[in-house]
């Protein structure tokens, strides 16, 4: 059986479009989460917790209680949940690292 140059090209556009596909619907499912701020709790630079490793993440504000805020991605560590974040007030963007601080509601199944 002979698998001309074009068979293979439309295999690998097709699998290059189901990865797509998986990744997009991640991005979509994240963002369907909603997050309430409990406590004052600091908005990072990265998506990892401060004093982490050896790594410098940077405290670029703090966010208080109330503060409106929507959950663009959802990332995780080896001991924690990191969620990157967008202040709606002043449109900052930045990690909260997932603690007490914090309250993230599920979305709602789909039915």
């Amino acid at each position: 059986m002979k698998i001309t140059l074009k068979a293979i090209i439309f295999a690998l556009c097709v699998l290059v479009g189901i990865a797509l596909a998986f990744f997009g619907h991640d991005i979509y499912r994240d963002r369907q989460h909603s997050m309430e701020i409990l406590s004052t709790t600091p908005l990072l630079e990265e998506p990892y917790p401060l004093h982490y490793g050896h790594s410098e993440n940077n405290v670029l504000n703090h966010l208080k209680k109330g503060d409106e805020v929507r959950v663009l991605r959802i990332k995780y560590g080896k001991d924690f949940m990191a969620l990157k974040i967008e202040e709606k007030k002043s449109g900052a963007v930045g990690y909260v690292i997932y603690d007490d601080s914090i309250k993230l509601i599920e979305p709602r199944p789909a039915r």
